[in-house]
């Protein structure tokens, strides 16, 4: 039976889903222990901690290269970097020939790792080493495994058991490249050399009790878990040992139960604290609570991929499965706290616009919309940048790229950056705000949402208009909701049997139901006699209410044009409609020339008569006898005194009111 030893590790974390993670990770391993590849065929060879491919000459700067100029000094250097607390895995990696770069990652700091358990094994220490050479002269290799000839008496006691155990495969050799440094061989670091040495030592151990007794004194989940399974758990079955499958259902098991632990306790245990909190913050009672939970579970799945990542550091696998589950949850782990990120915004914002409601201001109902959506942006960005990260993909070249094709990315997203210089302009300029009525290219409604990219009006058919913000900055924007008053603009029709009594009390009367409506403006309204129109005499109502929405407004206008209908009633007024009156007369009843008139070529004497009629009809008038001062609209309390409209104070000309139809 092939037995199987993953001594310790060290890493950090990452994020999927739970099936589908079983299911990747049951694939990766078994998919990947189908062959083992050469590190020369190692996808990761050649990169750097960010991604970038780095001369492995110019990471030795951060070790002396003196440290390095020999065998015996590669290796204290090397047993040194993976002694130190913590460990060293810049220097430890630095040491290790990867094909031309070095990785900082998960997986060559496993690959450091299982060497320097490897070489602990063998019996070799952090100083000298006997049979080790400090430097060596007109060599290109040293080889550690098998060892020397003149190597200790315990080196070469346990080289020689190792041997036998992996039967004569596997080896450990420091090579010295073309810039004079030792480093460990591609060979010694490749996979499937790492795994014939993991194995062999695991065995190597068991036969060992001085060995097993040193691996049992460390304080590692490892060690305590190769000190308490039993033999026969190492076992190999389908490309893993026994010990491992139970460890997957085991580690699955407990990050499922983190999921369930964390979303009972912010969704049960802390639930009513929480909804006390943020109804205080919102400022209202009637919170809808779906993203808490929302919120809830996306933080329960980040917790649970947490402890499937520090469990898979637990579990012995072989360094190919490793690096690939490494890959898959690094991935996982950033979507995930991705989301709760976009869950979490989610809430913020419904938090603040609960409380904006109540304000005022509604440049709050404006901001809120566009921040939410800036922030979610923000974490994509991010997470992209996190994944790509993960996946190895180097990011740098693609921002060059982006640098290098600037103009055709200007030309392509050109009406992206207008449609934001769009909602700029609305959150600096503040053409309208959340709730006005406005028209824009002949479109009327009402302002829901301003985003990035586009702007939400509900249409008065209650469907919904997306414009695109780059609208705002070259079309004429008309603001309803921002009218100072309301106006309405008529003409009333009055019968031409009425007389010029009746339309002078019909039209002061008018203007006293103006002075006395309380949304009515009182000092801006003109009532006169303005037409003699084809189906009767026009008077011109133009009147302005200062009303808060269009619904008072109807209203106001509907109990005004009652009021004028009773009114007329009340004078014995008869409201015009276009009607054609047709008029039967007998020779008789023929017009005749009125007495002070003469018939024929009598011109002058006509303009006499006439201007006498009309000197009779203004007798007694005072506007007659003194030039009247520019009209003053009358306050209701001074008409009711019986005052003339000369004497009363008051603005006589248009100040200005708006100018829309109403509504």
């Amino acid at each position: 039976m092939t037995k199987i030893l993953h001594p310790q590790t060290g890493r950090a974390t990452t994020p999927f889903h739970w099936i589908a993670l079983l299911s990747l990770m049951l694939v990766s391993q078994a998919s990947v222990h189908a062959s083992h590849a050469p590190v020369q065929n190692d996808p990761l060879a050649g990169l750097t901690e960010g991604g970038k491919k780095e001369d492995a000459d110019a990471v030795t700067k951060n070790v002396n290269k003196d440290a390095m100029s020999g065998p015996g000094r590669t290796l204290g250097t090397f047993m040194q970097a993976m002694n130190d607390q913590p460990k060293n895995y810049k220097i430890a990696v630095d040491c290790l020939d990867l094909g031309g770069g070095i990785t900082i990652n998960d997986a060559n700091r496993q690959r450091a790792l299982d060497l320097y358990v490897a070489l602990s094994a063998l019996g070799y220490l952090q100083g000298a080493n006997q049979g080790v050479p400090a430097t060596v002269e007109d060599e290109t290799e040293f080889r550690l495994f098998p060892a020397p000839e003149d190597a200790s008496a315990r080196v070469r006691d346990r080289s020689e058991r190792l041997r036998a155990i992996s039967r004569g495969q596997g080896l450990i050799t420091l090579e010295l490249d073309g810039k004079g440094v030792w480093r460990f061989g591609q060979k010694t670091v490749s996979d499937k050399n790492n795994e014939t040495l993991r194995l062999a030592i695991r065995r190597l151990a068991l036969e060992d009790p001085e060995l097993l007794a040193t691996i049992r004194q460390s304080s590692s989940v490892q060690a305590w878990l190769l000190g308490i399974a039993p033999e026969v758990l190492w076992n190999k079955f389908f490309f893993l040992a026994w010990v491992q499958w139970i460890g997957i259902g085991i580690v699955i098991f407990l990050g499922v139960l983190a999921d369930f632990i964390v979303r009972f306790i912010l969704g049960v245990v802390l639930s009513a604290p929480i909804k006390r909190i943020i109804r205080k913050i919102a400022g209202c009672d009637t919170f809808e609570y779906a993203n808490v939970r929302k919120s809830a579970r996306a933080i329960g799945f980040v917790v649970g991929i947490l402890i499937w990542r520090w469990g898979l550091q637990t579990l012995f696998l072989p360094i190919v499965a490793y690096n690939a589950l490494l890959i898959v949850t690094d991935v996982l782990l950033v979507l995930g706290s991705v989301n709760a990120a976009f869950k979490l915004t989610d809430l913020l914002g419904d938090v603040v616009e609960h409380r904006a409601r109540k304000s005022v201001n509604k440049l709050d109902d404006l901001l809120i919309p566009i921040l939410r959506k800036t922030l979610k942006f923000i974490i994509l960005i991010f997470g992209m940048i996190y994944v790509a990260g993960a996946l190895n993909i180097e990011v740098t070249p693609l921002v060059a790229g982006i640098g290098i094709g600037s103009l055709g990315f200007a030309f392509a997203a050109q009406n992206s950056i207008e449609n934001f210089f769009g909602s700029v302009t609305v959150i600096l300029d503040r053409p309208f705000q959340v709730g006005d009525w406005i028209s824009i290219d002949g479109i009327d409604g009402t302002v829901e949402t301003v985003g990035l990219r586009s702007t939400r009006i509900r249409t008065f058919y209650n469907s919904e208009m997306t414009i695109p913000n780059s609208l705002l900055i070259k079309t004429m924007v008309d603001n309803y909701g921002r009218r100072r008053f309301r106006r309405w603009s008529t003409k009333v029709d009055l019968l031409y049997e009425t007389t010029p009594e009746q339309v002078e009390a019909f039209c002061e009367g008018a203007r006293e139901l103006v002075r006395h409506h309380p949304y009515m403006q009182r000092d801006n309204y003109q009532i006169f006699l303005n037409e003699f129109g084809e189906s009767g005499i026009q008077i011109l109502v133009y009147v302005f209410w200062n009303t808060p929405d269009w619904s008072t407004e109807l209203r106001e206008r509907h109990r005004f044009m009652l009021d004028l209908m009773r009114l007329a009633k009340e004078l014995g007024v008869s409201f015009a409609y276009p009607t054609q009156t047709v008029y039967l007369a007998r020779a008789e009843e023929r017009p005749t020339t009125p007495e002070g008139l003469h018939s024929g070529q009598a011109e002058f004497e006509n303009h006499e008569g006439g201007r006498a009629a009309a000197r009779r009809i203004m007798k007694g008038a005072a506007w007659d006898r003194k030039r009247p001062d520019p009209y003053r609209y009358t306050m209701a309390d001074r008409a009711i005194d019986g005052s003339h409209d000369d004497d009363d104070a008051g603005a006589g000309e248009d100040d200005g009111a708006g100018d829309g139809d109403g509504g």
